[in-house]
């Protein structure tokens, strides 16, 4: 028969209901309990008390100790030995827009660098023009090939990083999660910084060396070729 299965989107984090009396005498441990029962492993943990049912007469003391006990498990850096909730979402935008980024770069450099060398085929063998020479004049022109295709390869990463977290309901988590919009553009924008700074290291630095050296090898090239030809073909 047909099927019943349904798509659905598990959380991690508990609606367990964490109860205080009144007449428990020791209220500022409650609050501390609760404080780190709700806020322990970034509140991803299936037993985490998200609700609190108390007694009136006891709500302003304990309140007043949670409030306390709050800012004690700001998202710090995991790795620092003081962070008591390592970071969410900070840098998963970044990571995801320059790892797409990077991915669809290969796949232009190799889309460039075979046809690159497909058009050295009908030079290859002529005028001591070897296959590996060819090969070193596709490697020399890849920064310069780099250099023009990064502005469009940043965008197809963007987009598709972007599209992935999209798809996954990442950006939803993410806003539900408390992060704002500014903090969500600040790390794209990071990443295209990083990227900007790249480009222009490469156009000013890598590339113009390399594109010389080229020029010079073409030099070369036509020369030798020129000298190995009969004086009719010249």
């Amino acid at each position: 028969g047909r099927s019943n299965l349904k798509r659905v989107y598990n959380e991690l984090g508990g609606k367990s209901a964490f109860v205080v009396f009144d007449d428990f005498d020791d209220i500022a441990r409650a609050a501390k309990t609760v404080a780190g029962s709700m806020f322990f492993n970034q509140g991803e943990s299936c037993n985490a008390p998200s609700r609190l049912f108390g007694r009136e007469a006891v709500a302003d003391e304990f309140l007043a100790v949670v409030a306390t006990e709050a800012p004690k498990y700001a998202p710090g850096d995991p790795l620092s030995g003081s962070a008591e909730m390592g970071a969410i979402v900070d840098e998963t935008q970044l990571r995801t827009v320059l790892g797409y980024t990077a991915l669809v770069m290969l796949v232009l450099l190799a889309l460039g660098a075979l046809f690159i060398f497909i058009g050295q085929q009908d030079d290859i063998g002529t005028g001591g023009y070897t296959a590996s020479q060819a090969l070193l004049f596709v490697a020399l022109n890849l920064p310069s090939y780099l250099f023009q295709l990064m502005p469009v390869g940043a965008l197809i990463g963007a987009l598709l990083g972007l599209g992935n977290l999209a798809r996954g309901s990442e950006l939803v988590v993410m806003r539900a999660s408390g992060v704002t919009t500014a903090r969500f553009c600040l790390w794209l924008g990071v990443a295209g910084f990083i990227l900007a700074v790249l480009m222009v290291a490469i156009g000013e630095y890598v590339a113009p060396p390399l594109d010389a050296a080229v020029d010079e090898a073409l030099l070369d090239f036509v020369a030798r070729r020129k000298a190995s030809m009969p004086d009719s073909e010249v």
